[in-house]
């Protein structure tokens, strides 16, 4: 995959999970910061993509790290939230970008 193809999955991606985030936000706060999102997606965007895309590693557990590191994240970067919020809205967030990436 070249750096443009990746970048633009990245910007997909967080346009996405901040755009549910967001929403979640004004529907029924407290949510992530739109930084924490960000910050998040950072670090794990480019491992994930690195054990799916260059290891082979299976789809599936690879996600579901991810949803579990950002959880982590969320509620680090935040402490408003409880464990339970930071989990759901990182399953959330990550399913929606998951569905669409295997739609592709």
């Amino acid at each position: 995959m070249s750096w443009g193809n990746y970048l633009l999955l990245l910007a997909l991606t967080l346009a996405i999970e901040l755009g549910i985030i967001e929403g979640i936000r004004r529907l029924s706060p407290p949510a992530p910061r739109r930084v924490d999102v960000l910050w998040a997606n950072l670090g794990t965007h480019p491992l994930a993509n690195v054990a799916i895309s260059l290891l082979g590693w299976p789809f599936l557990p690879i996600e579901l790290l991810v949803v579990g590191t950002e959880a982590i994240a969320f509620r680090w970067l935040n402490p408003a939230l409880s464990w339970r919020r930071a989990c759901a809205i990182a399953l959330i967030a990550n399913a929606v970008t998951a569905l669409l990436s295997l739609a592709t």
